[in-house]
Parts: structure tokens; sequence; C-alpha cells
């Protein structure tokens, strides 16, 4: 099992929850067959993978959405659809299920582990957001924008299938671009919730900054997949020249309704990449610039939302950060998981990690015993 001891995460046996050879750490693949529009870049149609709750969380579902960037024009959607982020092609009958919210130790992860897993394939290249139900041809090529299709027929699925109808509670969650899809689509996919489920958000590195090098690459998702009916509507309204700035959560976090929990670092890998210079993010000053500004920026979101929260570190992480590391708050006292059941309960719901940058040591080690 894994077990937070302090600083330390330790890895154990199978006695106690944690089987990461057995049933509970795999997903099982479910096909859309019965959803001919669902379809990923190159057409192949959208599948999830299933691992079932059990005990108290028999009618509790967590949703987590894959990530893996997005494509910036019609030849780069393309490019994208001959690969793994464009196809369920080369998908297989089941898959170990990593990140660290399908996590099965009770100790380290005490409101999800024994919830429905439901791991959501991200072939679209979209967020989930095209609505186009027929091919785009791309010089001999062609490529389907149908990512709000997807995620649609993987919600029926559920409801028809898995007994998604009943549930209690719904997690919506990713990381990544899957991170940005809960914080541009939560408000939509909650109204596809049955009325008695209590419906959160829970993103991992999904905080993006609306800055000019990177939001408006995200204009092809609303011109070409024409995919802005899932965004928020007050959004859009507030931003009716520039709507897809709504999938980015510095300009959108405070429209959406549904309450989100996010797991964020301050030092986010990927945005040191796409929302900084190469030379700024050679600077230590530079970096820990954009740390503040992010910090500010969610916690101005906290303040027009205050029934969200946050898990704020100090790691030089992206997603997860691997599955060998899982920070702690500054007081020691809870990981990332485990603050999310105390806020999802009602308690406290503002965690940080205010640590310079760089912080080696912030991410606790998870060791093999």
């Amino acid at each position: 099992a894994r077990v937070a001891t302090g600083q330390i995460v330790i890895f154990g046996g199978s006695e106690d929850g944690y089987d990461p050879g057995g049933n509970r750490s795999k997903g099982f693949r479910n096909d859309l067959t019965e959803y001919p529009e669902a379809r990923c870049l190159d057409g192949t149609l959208g599948a999830y993978y299933l691992r079932p709750g059990y005990g108290d969380g028999e009618k509790k579902f967590l949703l987590f959405h894959e990530g893996g960037g997005f494509c910036t024009s019609d030849d780069d959607c393309l490019a994208r659809s001959y690969g793994y982020l464009g196809s369920t092609r080369w998908d297989q009958y089941q898959t170990k299920l990593t990140h660290p919210f399908f996590n099965t130790h009770h100790e380290v992860n005490p409101l999800l582990h024994n919830w429905n897993f439901v791991y959501i394939r991200y072939c679209d290249g979209g967020y989930w957001s095209g609505t186009r139900t027929a091919p785009v041809a791309v010089g001999s090529g062609q490529v389907w924008y149908s990512g709000q299709h997807v995620l649609d027929a993987v919600v029926a699925d559920l409801h028809g299938k898995h007994q998604l109808g009943a549930a209690t509670d719904v997690v919506v969650a990713g990381c990544s671009a899957g991170g940005i899809h809960v914080f541009s689509h939560t408000d939509y996919l909650a109204g596809r919730m049955p009325s008695q489920a209590r419906v959160v958000g829970f993103a991992d590195s999904g905080f993006y900054l609306d800055k000019e090098m990177f939001t408006p690459l995200k204009d092809v998702i609303i011109t070409r997949q024409q995919g802005a009916s899932t965004l928020s509507p007050t959004c859009r309204a507030a931003n009716p020249e520039r709507e897809w700035v709504c999938l980015v959560a510095g300009a959108s976090a405070k429209f959406v309704e549904t309450p989100i929990f996010a797991w964020q670092s301050r030092y986010d890998m990927d945005q040191r990449g796409c929302e900084m210079t190469a030379e700024c993010a050679k600077s230590t000053q530079c970096v820990e610039d954009y740390a503040g500004n992010m910090s500010a920026q969610v916690h101005a979101y906290l303040e027009a939302r205050p029934k969200s929260g946050v898990f704020l570190d100090s790691c030089s992480r992206h997603c997860d950060g691997g599955v060998d590391t899982l920070p702690v708050s500054d007081d020691g006292a809870l990981n990332m998981l485990q603050a999310f059941k105390e806020w999802y309960q009602g308690g406290r719901r503002i965690f940080e990690q205010q640590r310079g940058y760089p912080c080696p040591d912030c991410c606790a080690p998870m060791i093999g015993v």
C-alpha cells in the first residue's frame, strides 16, 4: 500500500486495498460503437476505460479526462491523427490507471479510492469540444472534429450500461488538457449528471494563464472545430471577440459555477515551456514572478468562487510529476488527495507549499518497501 508518513509515501503490499497487479488498478476498455458521431481525429471511435467501484463507492464516479495538449491548425490536427493522441486504433483491452487520483489505498486517497474510475481517452485534440459530424478535408487527408460527440457518448454510455443515472457523487477530473477541460466544461457536464448527484471538479495542472504567446493558439478549437457550445455562456458573453480565452482558467475560472478543487504547481513544467520565453524559464526570478502572478490569480478565483478550493504546490512537475512523487502541504499534514477529501467534506479549502524556486524536496518520494 501507499502510506503517507510525513514527507514520505511508502509502497507496501496488497493486503490493505492497493493492488498494483490486480483489477483494482486496471481499467477495462469500453468502445463507443453505438455512437457513430463520437470520432477521434482519424475517424476511429472514441473509448473510455472503467474500473467499477465497490463498497460505499459503488454509486460514486470519478470521470478522469486524459491530457495531451491540443492541435493548433488543420495540418497540425492531421499530423496528430496519425498517433496515439488522435486515434484509438492501438488501444488495448485493459490499461493500468497510474495517475494519483486512481490510488486505491484508503489512507492516501481516502475519498476516491473505491469509486468507479472512468478514464476517458483524449483523441480529438480540442478538449472534447468539436461539434462537426462530417470530416474536414486537409490536403489529401481528412480529420474529424467531433470531441463533444465523444464526451456526450461517454456520458450516455455510462448512463446506459454502468448506472451513472444512480450516482450520488460525481467528480469531473483531468490533468493538463484534461485539467483545462475541467475548468472549461464542468458546468456543461454537471448539467448532464443525474439531479440527485453532487458534482464537483478536480483539476490537476489545468490553471493556465492568459498569455499572448499561448491563448490565441486555441482559436482553431472555436473556429475550425466549432467548439464553443460547451463553454460557459457568461464567459463567452464577456469575450465575444475572443471566445477561445474561455479555454484558459486564468480568464475563465471565475465564470465556472460548479465548485472545483485545483491541484496546481506554481512552477508547472509545461507552463514554463509554453507561457514563458526560453530566457524567462532559465531565470529563477522570472519563474518566481510567474508563480507569484499565478498564485494571485488562483486566490482571486477562490475569492470569486468561495466554494472552490486549491492545493498549490511548489514542485517542478506537470500532472502527477511521475508516479514516484506526491506533494504534501507546508504543515506536513496532508497530501493533495487527503486535502481534497477535507475540502469535499466542508473543511479547509486552501492548502499550499510556499517555497522558492527550485524546490527539489517539495514532492515527497514514494519508496518501495
